[in-house]
């Protein structure tokens, strides 16, 4: 398979890299996104081979390799397209549990990143059709949004649609945002970004690599219904109303009125962006400050613009954020934050009248996929508002250091969820 050739990264990807360059080789499988993708009826084998080598075709990202070489250590090299074949394994009625252990494997076993291509696939048969297939992507190729294109592209091909316009290509963005035309735009990020450093409170020492981790999930359909209560009232997003609830949870269960936040920026704010195959993933950060004698709608208000402001520096050169980074022990990948945010988009706003009855549903594990910052949050929603909190931490002087974290997990969940649902006017 000849290569096209080598071309520098996106700021998305480089981003990423920095991230995860140098994680020891227990942790490099935390760049696996699996995913399992119910297939249409009567699919033969042969036809969803077919359908993910016309993907293969039409993405380049999908047969890029990432090379240790070039000006910044880590470039891209785009090969030309083959025919896909795919793996496969016969069930009888259990494909959704043989589709759940493969995609188990895939997130388990980290790939050779310069050797091979960074997917996997394989697909779950049931009497001579497919069922299912099992998709696995490393992080520098592919970040959630793209899974999902990924997901409606093959859907549509297997239906017998065809795409008029090309996909657009990391190697063209990659052009764009290093050119003259983007210079105010790296400027002005490098100069946010200085900003915001310098006047953030100090940085936290990153956790242990060993520290313990403890992952908790909220779902709630009456948090959901309280924060649309809000958007209808005061004409706020959800979004809006989840990061204000999750900025005062924080201050006043930590006692501090100044909190530097990470946001996770999703980078795609136009159809070029949205159809993008490839990690876009960016952290911007945003500077709270909260007022003893403020309301929520007034805070939340402010917070909305600031998230904004935020949000439009959220792509830049992660190398030279590093650089004016150093003065502050913080960079642009999370090193020195301690708080990380992410909203993940959702459908339309749905029509929620507050269910009968307690529906506050808090569980806790501890297995998960580690990013390795002391407090991550996301937040979602579906016919509930959803939450994962991520608290990575030394506990000293405890026989059970999930005990303690536990608590920490429940209760913050349990104190963001009476905010979502009983916000004060």
């Amino acid at each position: 398979m000849p290569a096209i050739g080598t071309f520098p990264l996106t700021f998305g990807q480089l981003s990423l890299w920095r991230s995860i360059e140098d994680l020891p080789p227990a942790r490099l499988n935390v760049a696996n996104l699996a995913r399992i993708w119910e297939l249409p009826p009567d699919c033969t084998p042969a036809s969803v081979q077919e359908a993910v080598t016309r993907l293969v075709d039409r993405h380049e990202i999908l047969r890029t390799r990432f090379l240790r070489s070039g000006p910044r250590g880590i470039e891209q090299e785009v090969w030309t397209a083959e025919p896909v074949r795919l793996d496969f394994v016969e069930v009888a009625d259990d494909a959704e549990d043989v589709a759940a252990e493969i995609a188990e494997g895939f997130t388990a076993q980290p790939f050779e990143f310069e050797n091979s291509r960074l997917w996997q696939a394989r697909l779950v048969n049931r009497g001579g059709f497919s069922t299912h297939l099992v998709f696995c992507a490393h992080h520098m190729i592919a970040d959630g949004t793209s899974l999902d294109n990924l997901r409606d592209e093959l859907t549509a091909i297997l239906s017998g649609q065809s795409f008029e316009e090309a996909a657009p290509t990391c190697r063209e963005i990659a052009v764009e945002q290093e050119s003259d035309a983007w210079s105010a735009r790296r400027a002005s990020a490098t100069g946010y970004w200085q900003r915001s450093l310098a006047a953030a409170p100090p940085a936290v020492p990153p956790p242990a690599e060993d520290a313990p981790v403890l992952w908790g999930t909220l779902s709630s359909a009456s948090a959901l219904a309280g924060a649309i209560h809000r958007v209808r009232e005061h004409g706020m997003s959800l979004h809006t109303i989840t990061l204000a609830a999750f900025c005062r949870t924080l201050a006043v269960r930590s006692g501090q009125n100044r909190l530097l936040l990470g946001l996770i920026a999703g980078n795609r704010n136009d159809a070029r962006s949205r159809a993008l195959v490839s990690s876009l993933n960016q952290m911007t950060p945003l500077l709270v400050e909260t007022k003893a004698d403020e309301d929520f709608v007034s805070f939340a208000h402010r917070i909305h613009f600031q998230a904004l402001r935020a949000y439009r520096h959220g792509c830049f050169n992660v190398d030279e954020i590093a650089r004016i980074g150093r003065a502050y022990n913080r960079d642009g990948t999370g090193v020195g934050f301690e708080y990380i945010f992410n909203f993940l988009p959702g459908p339309d706003v749905p029509s929620a009248d507050p269910p009968e009855g307690d529906d506050c549903r808090i569980e806790t594990r501890f297995k998960g996929r580690d990013n390795g910052w002391p407090l991550y949050f996301r937040a979602g929603y579906s016919n509930s508002l959803w939450c994962e909190l991520t608290i990575k931490r030394e506990v000293p002087d405890s026989a059970d250091p999930h005990g303690p974290l536990e608590a920490e997990v429940r209760s913050f969940l349990s104190d963001f969820h009476s905010l979502m649902s009983k916000l004060p006017d």
